[in-house]
């Protein structure tokens, strides 16, 4: 790892929340949330370093948080799913303890009540949210890495629509409004640098190990150029492609398409 202990933020809106809990007189509340945030987070970060990722920056948000971390964009589904999970299963093992060891605390309740709350806010399919991570990540299974980002933001879209909907309905919660509009944010803002991302992850191929992984033979039409193959490729899977080029049978893998394609003129990678 680049650094044992990441660089620790706290997202605007954690403060905003903070200031509301202190103007509703509930300042206690939000420090206990707090802590149950940051031992969220604390889950996905050691499942991370356990893994051998390179995390460079975590964010503190009122649901969880953001760990950035390099070169993560091909990474192999499952692990991604392990590091995914690890911050929600945090949750259900907090749950699990205090209802055998602490059942007599007078914070019994609220701590169930933030913890589950943290626990279904999170599993939401809603890009970034943990549960959106694991629809992504479903999605990337089976479709190129753009396709799969797109079905995401997609989905996300429709579940802030419902959820805001629903809102509307109940009485007025301005913190579920504020938590709505950041995830509303992050996927608009996901779409806007989807192109750039999608470069990054077609370097992160170009540089991977070729022996890692068992390579998935795919037979393309003859008339694909490098571009279009190059946008085929899967997260976290290594992938040979074969093409009949007048009578003759060619195969390229990954790597080599991803190679040829950033010798390509700039101007013809999109």
């Amino acid at each position: 790892m680049s650094r044992v202990i990441p660089k620790i933020s706290i997202h605007p809106s954690l403060w905003i929340f903070a200031l509301l809990s202190f103007l509703s007189g509930q300042f206690s509340s939000f420090f206990l949330l707090f802590f149950y945030i940051c031992l969220h987070e604390i889950g996905h970060v050691l499942a991370a370093w356990l893994l051998g990722w390179k995390i460079e920056k975590v964010a503190l948000l009122p649901f969880g948080g953001q760990m950035q971390a390099r070169g993560i964009l091909d990474r192999e589904i499952l692990e991604e799913s392990v590091v995914t999970l690890s911050g929600p299963f945090v949750n259900v093992l907090i749950i699990v303890i205090l209802s055998v060891f602490f059942h007599d605390w007078s914070g019994f309740h609220e701590s169930i009540r933030m913890n589950l709350q943290l626990l279904v806010f999170n599993m939401l399919p809603i890009w970034p949210l943990d549960g959106g991570r694991l629809v992504y990540l479903f999605a990337a299974s089976f479709l190129p890495f753009k396709k799969a980002n797109l079905w995401v933001c997609r989905i996300s879209l429709f579940g802030i629509a419902l959820l805001f909907l629903m809102i509307l309905q109940q009485s007025f919660q301005l913190q579920w409004l504020l938590l709505l509009g950041y995830t509303l944010f992050c996927c608009l803002d996901h779409l806007k640098n989807l192109p750039v991302i999608e470069q990054q992850f077609f370097l992160e191929r170009w540089k991977s190990d070729q022996g890692r992984g068992k390579m998935i033979p795919e037979i393309v039409q003859q008339e694909l150029t490098v571009k279009d193959l190059v946008k085929k490729l899967k997260k976290g899977k290594r992938q040979t492609f074969i093409l009949t080029w007048n009578g003759n049978i060619r195969k390229m893998n990954d790597t080599e398409i991803a190679r040829i394609y950033f010798r390509l003129p700039p101007s013809s990678y999109r």
